[in-house]
């Protein structure tokens, strides 16, 4: 099961490796070079926590998809509970750093929460193509 879910992740992975290096790459751009560090540190930071949340969501459903075929359903149940704390966590997380911008640079900003657009959007679509007609990869 583990190496299932992989193979599901792994297009999601990759948009986001893309969207990393490209969002770098804009940023180099767009930034002007004394705040250019600073810019760098928020964007990673807001790309990993999209990053995070992304995947958490993703073992969250996972988890719910393979409820019936599990024997062990409270130990799965403990799982899905704790996985969605920390769902709200990163939420309330990335929330308070989007109530407390004043510091961060607007291209950080627009990019990093970008990331919670373009990884869904790319990954499925790479997943789309990956996935056979049967429903496996």
């Amino acid at each position: 099961m583990s190496r299932q879910k992989n193979n599901q992740l792994m297009p999601f992975l990759g948009a986001a490796g893309i969207w990393l290096v490209l969002g770098l790459g804009l940023i180099f751009f767009v930034s002007d070079p004394e705040s250019r560090v600073l810019a760098f540190g928020w964007f990673l930071l807001l790309w990993f926590l999209a990053l995070a949340d992304f995947v958490t969501i993703a073992a969250l459903v996972f988890s719910i998809v393979y409820w019936e075929g599990t024997p062990d359903k409270a130990r799965l149940g403990i799982r899905m509970g704790l996985l969605g704390v920390l769902k709200v966590g990163l939420l309330v997380i990335f929330g308070t750093i989007l109530s407390l911008r004043h510091g961060i640079p607007t291209s950080s900003l627009l990019v990093g929460t970008g990331t919670l657009i373009v990884v869904p959007i790319f990954g499925g679509l790479a997943w789309s193509f990956k996935v056979k007609p049967g429903g496996s990869t």
